[in-house]
């Protein structure tokens, strides 16, 4: 597979994983699909203007991307489930020391501000370059609603 192939297959595995994204707490007054549709035409907002800036200003342009997103997305939670055992809490509890233990969250902070950084430049760029599009969000159904706690929008 070409390396631009592999891009465009993990940009569209990421914006997958967006839109089925727990939606945080914070968020809590409004319903899932409520929280995800405000979430995208803020995302959405920030990649029309970016167009006329991004080019001298990537740095605004991620940094917005990236406060908005903050406000739904738990990205440590995320990150430790990237990091599989290496970042659990059997891994954490099987330390010894004080000095491990903090070494250890180090380390999981380290790499969700990586992976944060590095998921929010990928998807917004991959949003920015297909400026214009349309996304629409599907409400979800009441059936839905009352069986589950968690929803998937």
């Amino acid at each position: 597979m070409k390396v631009s192939n592999r891009w465009w297959v993990w940009t569209v595995a990421v914006l997958m994983v967006f839109t089925q994204v727990n939606i945080a707490q914070a968020s809590a007054q409004l319903d899932a699909s409520a929280t995800v549709r405000q979430t995208t035409d803020q995302v959405m907002k920030v990649i029309d203007e970016a167009t006329g800036y991004f080019e001298e200003d990537p740095d605004r342009f991620y940094n917005e991307v990236e406060g908005v997103l903050d406000n739904v997305v738990d990205f440590k939670s995320f990150a430790r489930g990237v990091m599989g055992p290496y970042g659990s809490k059997k891994m954490y509890v099987s330390l010894e020391t004080k000095a491990e233990k903090e070494a250890f969250k180090a380390r999981i902070n380290r790499f969700a501000d990586i992976f944060k950084d590095g998921l929010v430049q990928t998807y917004a760029k991959g949003l920015l370059a297909f400026g214009g599009t349309r996304i629409d969000v599907e409400p979800v159904a009441d059936a839905d609603k009352a069986k589950k706690s968690v929803t998937v929008v």
